[in-house]
């Protein structure tokens, strides 16, 4: 079954242009595309459990890591999420992966527009920390307070329209 949320974001993506398909699980629909950063291209997923509660969106393999290096790269998280608080990076301490998680809550009027925002705005912030947090995980452990930048909402949305428009090459 797919959910209205789902079945919203799809339609506001597929309206931009945005190339994105709609999966159906037992528990779950959600809209899948593809979200091109800087220096990687990820999965990213709209995920509707219901068509009441919220959207979880999530990219599961934001940035790998070696096992040695776990302890450096979750205190780069933690200091990283400390600093943005729209999104939150995860760590899959199993399987050396880190994530980008955030929420929206459902709300009819705006789901659509807020979901392409965060479309948007994901790779904005991920651009910015991308290379920090690889520092951490293979180069020499540091990270930069390059990672802690915050710029205006303004510049945000400057240089997030320009990230999110490499999305023309999902297939």
């Amino acid at each position: 079954m797919v959910f209205e949320p789902t079945q919203t974001i799809y339609d506001a993506l597929q309206e931009r242009e945005f190339k994105c398909v709609i999966r159906e699980r037992d528990d779950c629909s959600y809209v899948e595309t593809a979200v091109n950063f800087e220096a990687l291209r990820v999965e990213m997923r709209f995920i509707s459990y219901d068509d009441e509660h919220d959207v979880a969106v999530r990219v599961r393999e934001f940035a790998t890591f070696p096992e040695e290096r776990t302890d450096a790269v979750l205190e780069a998280v933690n200091r990283i999420n400390a600093t943005y608080r729209m999104i939150k990076l995860t760590v899959d301490t199993a399987r050396c992966i880190v994530g980008i998680h955030a929420d929206l809550p459902l709300c009819e009027e705006n789901l659509a527009e807020t979901a392409v925002e965060l479309f948007r705005f994901i790779p904005s912030i991920g651009n910015r920390v991308y290379p920090g947090l690889m520092r951490v995980a293979w180069g020499d452990g540091t990270l930069d307070e390059e990672s802690f930048d915050t710029k205006s909402d303004e510049a945000s949305d400057e240089e997030s329209d320009e990230d999110s428009d490499a999305n023309e090459d999902t297939e």
